[in-house]
């Protein structure tokens, strides 16, 4: 249970270090000419974020799976209700 709390707080860590990491790209003055092209800027600004964010919400469901199961849950009835719970619990808090 404390692995799944740590994930609930600190998910942000990696989507705003991802966000920093393509915003420090502009100072970067073999890189700035990205920014002064404008499709290439707004799928750099945008796109890659949300997508980073996209893979990190696909990976979470297995992951809670895998915490459940460690919980010593054995059903797998019992395993997906606690996916589920933990899912829920993990989007409406982050949301809120």
């Amino acid at each position: 249970m404390s692995a799944y709390v740590a994930l609930l707080f600190f998910f942000m860590i990696p989507v705003a270090a991802f966000q920093a990491w393509i915003s420090a790209i502009a100072n970067v003055s073999w890189l700035s000419f990205m920014y002064t092209i404008a499709p290439l800027n707004a799928v750099m600004t945008s796109v890659i974020p949300t997508l980073a964010l996209k893979i990190f919400i696909a990976i979470l469901p297995p992951l809670l799976k895998l915490m459940t199961r460690l919980q010593g849950v054995n059903s797998s009835t019992e395993v997906d209700l606690g996916l589920e719970t933990k899912y829920y619990g993990f989007l409406v808090r982050e949301r809120g």
